[in-house]
Parts: C-alpha cells; structure tokens; sequence
C-alpha cells in the first residue's frame, strides 16, 4: 500500500497493526501533503486509557516523524490542541515505526 506517497487522501479509517501496543488498536483517519513536502497523518488510538487523536508530521525521506497536536477529540487535533514542539523529531518505533512501513 503506497499511502504516504500520495499528495492528497482523506481515508475512511485505515487499520494500522502496532505490535508495540497490542491492547490498543490505531486507525489512520486522514493524510494530506504539506507544502515542505512531508506527509500529515491525523490519527485514532482507542486503548484502555480511552481514546485519543493526534496529528504527526512525517518526513518518508529521513523516516523521521513529529507530533503536532493531540487531543481527545479529532476537532480539537483539528484546531492544533496541545501543540508539541516543532522542533523535535521522534526516533522510530511504535505508531510511528509501523507508520513508516506503510
């Protein structure tokens, strides 16, 4: 599945398998390219803490990845709640390992 190469996909509902989190389960809700040419993933994590939405950067180049917003609800990761820095990149593994491999 080539998702991460497209320019443009808003998705209904993508599984994700994340064996680093075998309680929860992750759904790829929306991706979209941004103008510096890396990808935005908008996703959902339903785990026993409840559910929760959160919006990356991804760079497929450097395979490296950013959160940009968390939330309990997909329009508040929408609006950018609780921005993270935009600075920081985060080493490969999890969601995000499994991301990448798409």
């Amino acid at each position: 599945m080539a998702l991460l190469m497209l320019p443009e996909v808003c998705l209904a509902a993508t599984q994700v398998n994340v064996p680093t989190d075998p309680r929860a389960s992750y759904l790829i809700l929306r991706t979209g390219k941004l103008k510096n040419g890396n990808i935005e993933v908008v996703s959902q994590r339903n785990g026993p803490s409840g559910v929760s939405y959160s919006k990356r950067e991804v760079n497929c180049r450097s395979m490296t990845f950013r959160y940009t917003a968390e939330g309990d609800t997909p329009s508040s990761v929408a609006k950018g709640a609780q921005k993270m820095d935009a600075e920081t990149y985060l080493k490969s593994g999890g969601f995000d390992k499994s991301l990448v491999s798409i």
